[in-house]
């Protein structure tokens, strides 16, 4: 393992401007770590086993809420067992956390974004491409689950957004709170009950409310 592999649980965010915004979770996307200065990928040989759990699942989406489905028709749908699933997730919630993980944030990460617009743009279209799973997901009962797992990711890139290069003063935690909150709900309806609007056009809403 390389010197520069965080090793106190953190996630990799976003690369912008230079920079990598980092949050805090139990799995890392694919259990793998950048090492931004040797550009090293680490991936753990288990990724087949995670991935064909996540494509059970989306399947079994296909025909019943998620508040249905059980661990147990995740695995028969995949031929592994029950001690197979546990031993890589907790739960169907963190099944479809590290879905997210693994599908857009591992990309993500490997992309240098020069303004916080290009990442806004880039999550709004991989929601967008996938939105029909993502509607189910944010259906559920449980969906808070999910969008405190993406409010770690959109929070930095926001408090980007809303600040003024011309006002040394830090950006309040409530104003912070207040707009990515706002966002989050935004997101919710718009894949739930708006997803007639493209994700051009809904992420070009988010610049005109974020724009100072």
């Amino acid at each position: 393992m390389c010197d520069d592999v965080n090793n106190r649980g953190f996630l990799p965010g976003i690369f912008l401007n230079g920079e990598t915004y980092l949050y805090q979770g139990r799995y890392s996307p694919v259990f793998f770590y950048i090492c931004r200065k040797k550009g090293v990928l680490y991936m753990s040989d288990s990724l087949s086993t995670k991935k064909a759990l996540a494509d059970a699942l989306k399947e079994q989406l296909k025909i019943e809420p998620l508040d249905k489905i059980c661990i147990a028709e995740i695995c028969d749908r995949c031929e592994l067992n029950r001690k197979s699933f546990y031993y890589h997730f907790e739960d169907k919630f963190d099944l479809i956390n590290w879905i997210f993980d693994n599908e857009y944030l591992s990309e993500a990460s490997k992309k240098t974004y020069t303004d916080h617009w290009e990442s806004i743009n880039s999550l709004c279209r991989y929601l967008y491409l996938n939105k029909c799973f993502y509607k189910k997901v944010l259906k559920s009962q449980d969906s808070a689950f999910f969008t405190s797992h993406i409010k770690l990711i959109i929070e930095p890139i926001i408090k980007t957004a809303l600040e003024n290069p011309d006002n040394t003063k830090d950006i309040s935690r409530f104003k912070l709170s207040f707009y990515t909150d706002a966002i989050l709900l935004s997101l919710h309806n718009w894949l739930t009950h708006n997803t007639d609007m493209n994700w051009v056009d809904f992420s070009q809403e988010l610049k005109l409310c974020l724009t100072p």
